[in-house]
């Protein structure tokens, strides 16, 4: 006999709350409120001024047919409401007012209004009232986000409260469970500083509280809680497996007297460190941070020889060819010994041959084998899973980068990854960053062409590669404050460019093929050229010595880290350089905000941090890709914010 299907259990649906990402029902309670209308008190005496800006509710009897009128961009309704003593106070409303109207009509004795107070005339105004049951009246209404579209505010609010109080128990359960590692109920209410309270209190406090104080105190209790969520999640990402295979590691100092500079304390403690983490019998996972100039090249390089050395395999992976060819050249110079060979798409190598491979992601599509040490160069230029295809049991995996992943930098923060920071630069130089606004474009213009007259070169980077395209979403920031239309292009302005200085002129953007790149590299390295119009193509693995001036042009549509590796282009052997971020249109406060961080600091672990608090820490489980967005935490819709996150780290002392 044919099984019958089990129609769903009406309490187990969640119909249109599942698009704000809920799938179960003890999820709903974990939903929360952003904010509350304060209905504990009414306004019902229109004589006094009421101050502007302020959400006000009211209460009065209809005065009149409230009257549409057209013309604007929206149709908008203006009508009036009178106190007992016949002071009328006015409202209006803008759009399709139809359901809106009917209500009033219904109830025209009393009529409850919740809006944003204004003065107009010298007399109040309440401006885009909604119409509030009787049923709220001397309570705060909680109230939610919709999904434009798909569900309504009001809607999420309705199902959320209706079945809140048969969810409650299972939320509670849930973060019992879930965080049984820190303590028992009574200990985790200690935590998230409800010390006294159930799980099941904080939980319903935070959706109805008796006053808004209260309420964001237990919303911020539920944050603590899911701060010990993610401490638990990173946890669980410390490496646990036990290698195998142990590798016979020589003395790295042998390879390192080939390096032509004398390694700094920092370079020599990274290697030992790295060295040491693969002799305790599990596998490393550690990241080097330094900036241009460190010397985190010298570093993976002197660790894969001396695993070489000692009988194993390596394989490096490269963002780009350019770069894979420049270590390769690197490793082959100070080690003519060292069975090592380059594979990018360009090699079309088939068989493979030595115990080291350096290369782009070419590498990925070939049988490696069993390699014992994977090294990453700027891991912000490749996925999760890019850097891990080729990660075994037996597999150790060394990164490297001036500016970590927001993801990385909360595993490094929270311990499941150790990491190697190099501060100190071969060859001093000082780099000074600045903001320019649209009237100022003669004084750099001017500075630049100073730059020419001095014998260095300039480099001129644009978002967009052709007019009217929209920026790579990678390398977009958070926000995006310019619109395409407003915005220059790298093959526009190389026109522009070339009339003024003619033959000078370069022009670099991802879409051309790798030998047309080398070329306009070349001129520039051989000073056949000095000004390089580029796209963020240039953002990793180019070396133009004589480099001194970097004009980011619409900065705001980039991400931080994605500055600061452009202004590493710049002086870098040593010296004075500039790096001037150019906004031709005015910003938002929180994007001018951003980019004075590259103004202030020109550490990149330090904008890392930044970009971390920014962008968000990601998902931090073993099986995520994820590398930004704080949405990973079981409040759904709410980041839990760093400085929450350190005081729970401190609190429970992992």
């Amino acid at each position: 006999m044919a099984e019958v299907a089990k129609k769903p259990d009406k309490k187990e649906s969640l119909g249109r709350l599942k698009s704000l990402g809920l799938t179960l029902p003890y999820q709903i309670p974990l939903l929360l409120p952003n904010a509350w209308d304060d209905l504990t008190s009414l306004v019902d005496r229109f004589g006094d001024l009421i101050p502007a800006a302020q959400s006000c509710a009211v209460v009065g009897r209809l005065v009149g047919t409230p009257e549409v009128r057209f013309g604007g961009a929206a149709p908008m309704l203006i009508g009036y409401i009178a106190d007992p003593l016949g002071n009328k106070l006015g409202f209006n409303l803008f759009g399709d007012t139809r359901e809106f109207q009917e209500s009033l009509q219904s109830q025209p004795d009393r009529v409850i209004l919740l809006g944003q107070m204004d003065i107009y005339d010298g007399r109040n105004w309440l401006k885009t009232p909604e119409l509030v049951s009787e049923t709220w009246i001397g309570r705060l209404r909680p109230r939610y986000s919709g999904k434009p579209g798909v569900i309504k505010a009001e809607t999420v609010r309705e199902r959320v409260l209706s079945r809140l109080n048969e969810t409650i128990p299972l939320a509670g359960e849930f973060l019992a469970r879930e965080l049984a590692q820190f303590g028992d109920r009574a200990r985790l209410a200690e935590l998230a500083g409800y010390p006294g309270w159930s799980l099941e209190s904080i939980l319903f406090h935070a959706h109805l509280p008796r006053t808004i104080e209260h309420g964001q105190v237990a919303q911020q209790s539920l944050h603590r809680l899911a701060a010990l969520g993610i401490i638990s999640i990173a946890s669980a990402g410390k490496e646990t497996r036990v290698c195998t295979k142990s590798l016979d590691l020589p003395d790295w100092r042998v390879r390192a007297k080939a390096i032509p500079f004398p390694l700094t304390d920092e370079q020599e403690q990274a290697v030992m460190d790295a060295l040491s983490d693969m002799s305790q019998g599990a596998p490393m996972h550690r990241i080097i941070s330094g900036d241009v100039g460190t010397g985190k090249t010298a570093v993976f390089a002197i660790v894969a020889a001396t695993v070489v050395d000692g009988g194993g395999t390596v394989a490096c992976l490269l963002p780009n060819s350019v770069l894979a060819t420049q270590i390769f050249d690197e490793i082959t110079t100070w080690w003519p010994d060292l069975p090592v060979q380059l594979m990018t798409g360009a090699t079309r190598t088939e068989e493979l041959c030595g115990s080291m491979v350096v290369g782009t992601t070419a590498i990925l599509f070939k049988e490696l084998g069993d390699v014992d040490l994977v090294i990453v160069d700027e891991l912000q230029k490749t996925s999760r899973a890019q850097r891990e295809q080729m990660v075994g049991v037996n597999t150790h995996l060394l990164e490297s980068t001036a500016t970590c992943i927001p993801r990385s930098q909360a595993l490094i923060r929270y311990g499941a990854i150790k990491v190697s920071r190099l501060t100190k630069n071969h060859t001093p130089k000082e780099i000074f960053t600045r903001i320019w606004q649209k009237n100022e474009w003669p004084d750099l213009f001017a500075q630049v062409k100073d730059t020419l007259a001095n014998g260095d070169q300039v480099l001129l980077v644009y978002a967009l590669r052709e007019k009217g395209e929209e920026a790579d979403p990678a390398e977009r920031a958070p926000e995006a404050a310019v619109k395409k239309l407003d915005m220059k292009s790298a093959t526009e302005v190389y026109e522009k460019w070339n009339q003024m200085f003619p033959g000078l002129v370069r022009l670099i953007h991802g879409q051309m093929a790798s030998d047309e790149k080398d070329s306009a590299l070349d001129d520039m390295r051989a000073g056949r050229a000095n000004i390089c119009v580029a796209t963020t193509v240039i953002e990793v693995g180019v070396n133009l010595p004589k480099l001194r001036r970097v004009v980011v042009v619409n900065p705001e549509r980039h991400g931080a880290s994605t500055l600061h590796q452009i202004r590493g282009r710049v002086a870098r052997n040593g010296g004075i350089g500039h790096m001037d971020m150019f906004i031709p249109l005015p910003v938002k406060a929180a994007t001018r905000e951003r980019l004075q961080v590259l103004v202030a600091t020109s550490d990149g672990f330090e904008v890392a941090d930044f970009d971390m608090r920014l962008r968000g820490i990601g998902d931090l489980s073993q099986s995520s890709n994820k590398q930004s967005g704080a949405d990973m935490t079981f409040l759904f819709g709410r980041p839990v914010e760093i400085d929450i996150l350190d005081e729970m780290i401190r609190t429970v002392g992992v």
